[in-house]
């Protein structure tokens, strides 16, 4: 028989037969092609409209977008933050139980840390972050008494440390020198400071530190 080329690749072959116009690569996947047209089209012509489900979270009833979806579109993102959630604590305490993998991630999270500290984008990251969790601890007095012991204890650890002591110093006068550009934080601490004074001058103890910020804050207020 005489050979034949593809109306595909343009490649010569030996046909099978005279109604053959595709190499047998070539033909395989022509053939799965309109297989797959095929079944597209019965499925767009028997398809079935999607009846009303109950959602699982709150109970109210939904139109749902594909046969596998159990909640509606308002707990869809809550479940899903509360699986992430689950899964991730689930995951530490794995890591927790191993100490080798423990300090493996500790590792690895220093290394990509130092890796992306002068990307903006990554550091804006940890602000919004840090900015949550410093809100989380203001509501939570547990995790905010935790907080606090923990910081206690690192700083117990690396009292006499001279490298961390030297960039305390150094990061507390570069945030000092970005507060000063604030008003309102200079106003703050300036009513904190002038009440801190007059109880020193009735010899009276000073006050700590939350609590002058907040009567600070009240006599701003007024």
């Amino acid at each position: 028989m005489k050979t034949k080329v593809c109306i595909v690749c343009d490649k010569k072959y030996t046909p099978n037969s005279n109604r053959q116009s595709y190499c047998s690569i070539c033909g395989k996947q022509h053939a799965r092609e309109a297989k797959n047209a095929a079944r597209r089209l019965y499925r767009q012509m028997h398809r079935v409209a999607p009846q009303a489900k109950i959602c699982l979270n709150c109970g109210n009833t939904y139109i749902p977008a594909s046969g596998a979806q159990k909640y509606c579109l308002d707990c869809r993102s809550i479940q899903k933050n509360k699986v992430c959630k689950d899964h991730n604590i689930a995951r530490w305490e794995r890591i927790k139980q191993s100490p080798e993998l423990h300090q493996s991630q500790k590792n690895a999270l220093k290394k990509y840390r130092e890796a992306h500290k002068d990307d903006p984008v990554y550091r804006a990251r940890i602000r919004e972050s840090s900015k949550k969790a410093r809100e989380a601890r203001k509501k939570d007095p547990v995790r905010m008494a935790r907080f606090r012991a923990a910081k206690r204890l690192w700083w117990a650890k690396h009292t006499n440390d001279p490298a961390i002591n030297r960039q305390h110093r150094i990061k507390g006068t570069e945030q000092y020198a970005k507060d000063r550009i604030d008003p309102e934080y200079m106003a703050l601490r300036n009513s904190k400071r002038a009440l801190s004074l007059a109880k020193e001058k009735e010899g009276l103890n000073a006050v700590p530190f939350f609590q002058a910020m907040a009567a600070a804050a009240a006599i701003n207020d007024k």
